[in-house]
């Protein structure tokens, strides 16, 4: 019974409950959109990076020449979730290709790991079987029809025979890999073949094992763990850890989780304070409704349950069209934006698990309902203390005494005291409207603050830095401590284009096979990388220098170096990451036998620059920095690790044109430079400044629908009152007039209070956390302010005329019998 009354008193206020219900959905619609946005960003951000690095694969065991029964052993070990085997078997050298092609077996896992699962046809099976990339299908001129036919010219320890092969299956090029790379999967029945026509060389005919573990946590740890329960021998040389996990265990810092909790809070508070206010209206709309159905015998037990009925139905309807609409949001805004980005490789792919769009839109469901069940509490508790008589004479004011004025039939102080009438009300609407602007300042803050040259300072410290595109995999050294050194030819090229301005050579080597630190005394069995480096003084930029005025005329005489480390998010030196105090003496064992002593002069950034081989081992890495003839007295090589570099004023573009054809004719050559790190910045600019967009888009609509809501449900349910005031006078102008004035003191107060809290908030807070990042100095953004008010003032006058010419359709008799 008391649903059925619910249900047929929710159709006889049709109006109010489509208000309420859009309340609900504005809420559904906040959470769902901006979270599966936030989250499909995020997922974004990794699924590239791991794709740039070829992987989704933990840890890959290179040239595995083990019992392939033990991989089977491997792949049932608890902690695996996934393993995959890859058999290099050559490179595809046919006229049409002007990159490289590699033609390996993937076995079905590997091949997933590795982002080449075919979209169309199937894996190979048979030994003439190939699928292949569509990039390298479209070279060769090669339909996507399962059984053309695919000759391949394949290159074997500079052999070069020619294969016939027929399509299986083709799969998209990875986009995102740093150098293009075509991909030819074989059967693995073809590895017969290819054995009795080739001999395996350095890497030919070599097998890489790519292990998926079931988490990240300790990877080598378990991968030991792992070796030892199926009978292995481990060693740290044998695996390659894949870097897209090494996530540094640093806490997040208290301003940024400050900012982010606060954000949460404040988007929380928007969605409840949405959904409130329509039911606190609503519920002293309805007061006398109640009263009437205390009289005739409802318990407030009965009255609680008839509102909650209420609130489930509309819940009902709102709940699956906000989820569904802010799933669909998400869906179509989340492209757009990584097509305009650096993502743009991965935009449509699918970035974002099913699973975790599920928890998003079960999580914005589950607070709509939670949100919805605490705001009927209030107006509940409200309906319970009245009795039944004063339930039948509470009308819509907040105010016991009697007011006396002079001036009162103004239509500012009457539209003053209409909207103050219940301060409570006027109080949860002004928050409602103004954290939503304060959040839209706060966005168009962020966006112009954006600082080039802080970025480009902190990922660069010269204009140019120039090496091998190993160096720019972090395999500059192979495990076998190969040097894949740049040729001087090359810098010799650079230095006479005619671009150059100032530039330094940068050698290194690791040099623990013949050179040594006595200050480092290890247990036994433990070990170390001792990374040493040579270059001048024009590399040591300030920016890269830790300590303040260090002597660099005793660094440029060799009797002194400075330590490479690590730095955190404050500034401090990473524990771990260096040995030696400013001033402490070091001496260091050289390639002749000979000992020198030097001098620590202070520490350097690593993280900055080219200045770093990204070799670690043992317990930690160890890196010096000398002048070039130390460095050459020590080890007795002259291998250079990059060329860093300044362009002449006025050559950027042609330098920039330059270098990308060397690195064009030579894909084993690669660089940064601020120019290229310039376009990366525009493009993180615009990302941020998308989400902003997005963000501020949904929070004014949030804002604008909240204002809209409640003033139109505020007006409704006192339809009986107007038609009173027009009964004894006033005009359509008069009316129309309050109303404006409402309007306007909604609006001029929320702006207000938006404002001062940005005033307040900006210097302090904001200023602090913004200028945390490396791309931002915080700059207050004042054209948003004057485009706000005119935003919401241009919404309030078109609801009023709505509003008004709504509610004057009706004669006043009518209006009179509304209520």
């Amino acid at each position: 019974m008391i649903r059925k009354l619910a249900f047929r008193s929710l159709m006889a206020e049709k109006f109010r409950c489509v208000c309420t219900i859009i309340a609900m959905i504005l809420t559904a619609l906040l959470f769902s959109t901006l979270f599966t946005t936030a989250a499909g960003l995020n997922s974004a951000n990794d699924y590239y990076e791991f794709k740039k690095l070829g992987t989704t694969a933990h840890v890959v065991v290179k040239e595995w020449d083990k019992d392939f029964a033990k991989v089977d052993a491997i792949r049932e070990n608890a902690n695996v979730d996934k393993v995959g085997c890859r058999r290099f078997f050559g490179y595809a050298v046919n006229p049409e290709l002007n990159y490289n092609v590699e033609i390996s077996f993937m076995d079905e896992a590997e091949s997933s790991l590795d982002y080449y699962t075919p979209t169309g046809g199937k894996m190979p099976a048979e030994v003439n079987e190939v699928a292949m990339d569509t990039t390298t299908m479209a070279a060769l001129g090669i339909p996507q029809e399962v059984g053309a036919p695919v000759d391949i010219d394949m290159e074997v320890n500079g052999e070069v025979v020619t294969e016939s092969f027929v399509l299986a299956g083709w799969f998209d090029i990875n986009k995102a890999y740093p150098v293009k790379v075509g991909q030819i999967m074989t059967s693995d029945k073809y590895g017969d073949a290819w054995d009795s026509k080739f001999e395996s060389g350095t890497v030919y005919g070599k097998c890489d094992i790519a292990i998926l573990l079931k988490d990240a946590y300790d990877i080598e740890g378990q991968t030991e763990e792992i070796f030892n329960e199926v009978g292995l021998e481990f060693s740290q040389d044998m695996i390659s850890v894949n870097p897209g996990y090494n996530v540094s265990s640093e806490a997040i810092s208290s301003e940024t989780l400050v900012m982010l909790v606060s954000g949460i809070l404040v988007i929380v508070l928007i969605g409840y304070l949405i959904i409130n206010n329509i039911f606190y209206i609503s519920a002293r709309k309805d007061a006398k409704q109640f009263g009437r159905l205390k009289t005739i015998g409802m318990s407030n037990k009965h009255l609680a349950a008839f509102v909650r009925y209420q609130a489930f139905i509309m819940l009902s309807i709102a709940v699956p069209l906000g989820i569904a609409g802010g799933y669909f949001m998400g869906r179509l805004i989340l492209p757009a934006i990584l097509r305009q980005t650096a993502y743009d490789s991965v935009a449509d792919d699918t970035v974002i698990s099913a699973g975790v769009i599920v928890l998003i839109l079960a999580g914005a469901a589950l607070f709509v309902v939670i949100t919805t069940l605490i705001s009927v509490n209030g107006p509940i508790r409200m309906i319970k203390k009245l009795s039944p008589i004063e339930s039948t004479r509470i009308e819509l004011k907040g105010y016991k005494k009697t007011r006396k004025s002079n001036d009162g039939s103004r239509a500012d102080k009457f539209a003053k005291y209409n909207i103050m009438r219940n301060k409570k009300s006027f109080a949860m609407l002004l928050v409602s409207i103004s954290l939503p602007m304060l959040l839209v300042i706060v966005s168009y803050d962020a966006f112009s603050s954006f600082d080039m040259d802080k970025y480009l300072s902190s990922m660069l410290v010269t204009d140019y830095t120039f090496a091998t595109s190993d160096y720019y995999k972090n395999d500059y050294i192979d495990r076998e401590n190969n040097v894949k050194a740049l040729d001087s030819a090359i810098v010799e090229e650079i230095k006479n284009s005619g671009f150059v301005e100032d530039g330094s050579l940068i050698y290194g080597d690791i040099a623990n096979e013949y050179a040594s630190v006595k200050e480092i005394d290890l247990p036994e069995g433990e070990e170390y990388a001792l990374d040493l480096y040579g270059t001048e003084e024009f590399t040591l930029n300030d920016s890269l220098i830790i300590e303040d005025n260090i002597d660099m005329e005793a660094f440029n005489n060799g009797t002194g170096i400075v330590e490479g480390c690590w730095l955190t998010s404050d500034g401090e030196i990473y524990p771990g990451t260096s040995r030696f105090e400013t001033g402490d003496t070091v001496n260091i064992t050289g390639s002749d036998g000979k000992e020198r002593s030097y001098t620590v002069l202070g520490h350097i950034n690593v993280a900055l620059g080219a200045m770093k081989t990204g070799i670690t081992k043992g317990s930690f890495a160890c890196e010096l920095y000398m002048n070039t003839k130390q460095y050459e007295e020590i080890t007795g090589n002259q291998k250079i690790m990059s060329y860093s570099f300044n362009v002449k004023k006025g050559m950027e573009e042609d330098a920039e044109s330059f270098i990308k054809g060397i690195v064009k004719a030579d894909n084993t050559l690669n660089y940064q430079s601020k120019y290229s790190l310039a376009e990366d910045f525009a493009s993180m600019k615009l990302l941020v400044k998308l989400i902003s967009l997005l963000l501020c888009g949904v929070l004014t609509f949030i804002a604008i629908m909240n204002l809209i809501n409640v003033f139109v449900s505020s007006i409704m349910v006192r339809q009986k009152e107007i038609a009173t005031l027009k009964s004894i006078g006033m005009t359509r102008g008069q009316l129309r007039t309050m109303l404006m004035w409402e309007i306007f003191y909604y609006n001029g107060i929320a702006f207000a209070i938006a404002v001062v809290l940005s005033l307040i908030f900006s210097p302090t807070v904001f200023k602090s956390i913004f200028n945390e990042f490396p791309f931002l100095t915080f700059h207050v953004n004042w054209f948003s302010y004057p485009s706000i008010i005119l935003v919401i003032m241009f919404v309030g006058i078109m609801t009023v005329l709505f509003v008004e010419n709504r509610i004057s359709k009706m004669n006043i008799p009518e209006e009179l019998k509304t209520v």
